[in-house]
């Protein structure tokens, strides 16, 4: 029975890649991303201060509530709305961050292996290998396009000089 030798990955671990590869793209694209995320928070946030006082002008105007238990009872709803606005803020603001920056690595990616094999074309240098994007990147068509063009314009097609 014939074993098969398993080759050892050579991709760098999930931690050691380079993600930032376009750091003006990528930054402004997390920005904006984070700036979408902080409206909505503070929108949210416009939204439970106004529900925390309409809660506190209905329980003082019901008589639902004594007037000595009201009191802390809003306190106990504030805290919670509170809390509760922290956690979102810092949960919009980590996944936005997370999520802008996933993303703008899949945009910036092609490009920039696009950018470096065409430097290597440009130094004369011998590009071989078909140009190879991950799964789930944009531009999958700039993979093909590159693939012809060192086709087309590789060493062996090249005019001397």
């Amino acid at each position: 029975m014939e074993t098969k030798q398993i080759r050892p990955s050579t991709r760098p671990g999930i931690f050691k890649r380079q993600r930032i590869v376009n750091k003006r793209f990528q930054w402004m694209f997390i920005v904006f991303l984070l700036s979408i995320a902080a409206f909505i928070a503070s929108i949210d946030m416009l939204f439970y201060e106004v529900f925390v006082n309409k809660v506190a002008e209905f329980v003082a105007t019901s008589g639902l509530l004594a007037p000595e238990a009201a009191g802390p009872f809003l306190d106990i709803v504030q805290s919670l709305f509170f809390k509760l606005m922290g956690a979102t803020i810092v949960i919009m603001l980590l996944g936005g961050g997370i999520f802008g920056l996933l993303v703008s690595h899949r945009v910036a990616g092609p490009i920039y292996r696009v950018i470096r094999v065409i430097d290597q074309l440009s130094k004369g240098e011998e590009v071989t290998v078909p140009v190879r994007l991950r799964q789930g990147d944009f531009f999958p068509e700039l993979e093909e396009a590159m693939t012809k063009l060192i086709k087309l314009k590789g060493p062996d097609k090249r005019k001397p000089e």
